[in-house]
């Protein structure tokens, strides 16, 4: 019990001894068990890519791939973490051609990571793979757009060999992969990571939480841009990309309160 009053009455704490007491009577039921969610993002269709060239740069120990679709793989083992694999997938152009909005690439890049997919909740994937240790994340850079994916060895399917990626995807331009794994013996990355990971691709979901989520921030972030050192950093940066309207800063809330998630669907699956 927790009071911010100087008074209480000489019987409040009879009173709390009987609620307590009456409390320990009353039948709980224990929480229903929610239904089992399957990922629904499991076929891609046939591969759309084969392997055409292979290469090895011996000095630097890093293995590249071309593949027929334009796909392009990097492939490195380290010793920096004991059974982990990072991913990263670059494609298009980043905010080279961004809509000229002040700070629209931080907006774009708060929807797609939390408005989840198409058939899934961003709550429901993180139910989905609750079991294990998979991390995923979406980047808007200055010329290219990002998708960073982290796993744990121990917590891998070793199904899919990195060399038969298949991503149903044809994108306009190039499609480059990094793969950096620690003390794995064979290029092999989990198969329900890169499905997570195809899955934000082509079916994003632009859900409404995700702008609930950013606008929720947007004084805070004024405050920072207009009461800190860091955020008059970033109004030197702005003058530097010749006041740019694809790298400027907003000049009222109000600006950044517009966006909807149509507009970063209409950027970037138009």
């Amino acid at each position: 019990f927790l009071t911010t009053s100087d008074e209480r009455a000489q019987t409040t704490a009879d009173e709390l001894e009987k609620l307590f007491m009456d409390s320990k009577e009353v039948k709980v039921a224990p929480p229903e068990e929610g239904a089992v969610i399957s990922f629904q993002y499991t076929d891609f269709g046939p591969s759309l890519g084969t392997v055409v060239s292979d290469t090895l740069v011996a000095d630097l120990n890093i293995r590249q791939l071309i593949l027929s679709n334009n796909v392009r793989v990097n492939m490195k083992v380290t010793d920096f973490d004991q059974n982990y694999v990072a991913i990263t997938a670059r494609f298009g152009t980043g905010r080279l051609e961004q809509p000229p909005l002040p700070w629209f690439d931080g907006f774009a890049e708060t929807v797609v990571d939390l408005g989840g997919l198409g058939k899934h909740s961003f709550d429901e994937i993180d139910s989905i793979f609750s079991d294990n240790s998979v991390w995923n994340g979406f980047y808007v850079n200055k010329d290219d757009f990002e998708f960073s994916a982290e796993i744990i060895a121990d917590d891998m399917e070793p199904q899919l060999q990195v060399s038969a990626i298949h991503q149903r995807i044809v994108w306009p331009y190039i499609l480059r992969f990094a793969i950096c794994t620690s003390n794995t013996p064979k290029p092999f990355v989990s198969q329900f990571i890169l499905q997570l990971m195809a899955a934000y691709m082509i079916d994003p979901g632009y859900r409404e939480e995700a702008v609930r989520s950013y606008k929720r921030d947007v004084p805070s972030f004024m405050n920072y841009l207009q009461h800190s050192l860091d955020g008059a950093i970033e109004y030197v940066d702005e003058w530097l990309w010749g006041n740019d309207g694809r790298f400027s800063l907003p000049a009222t809330e109000e600006e950044l309160l517009s966006y909807q998630g149509s507009d970063v669907k209409d950027w970037i699956h138009p």
